[in-house]
């Protein structure tokens, strides 16, 4: 979801348009640029996350 280098290398056919500048390191950090993922899907994966966490906290707290 989130591009790095390789997506990069990956995704463009120009040898020029695959350097990854540390620019985009910034900009992928905050979720903008080539970022595959809609807010929508973040928080859905976030949710999906958190109770997987809360599962796992009340199988070792039973046991």
């Amino acid at each position: 979801m989130v591009p790095n280098q390789e997506w990069k290398r990956n995704n463009f056919k120009s040898k020029e348009n695959q350097n990854w500048y540390l620019g985009e390191t910034v900009i992928a950090g905050i979720g903008q640029g080539y970022m595959l993922a809609t807010p929508m899907q973040l928080a859905y994966a976030n949710l999906s996350l958190q109770i997987e966490d809360l599962h796992l906290n009340l199988i070792f707290k039973t046991n």
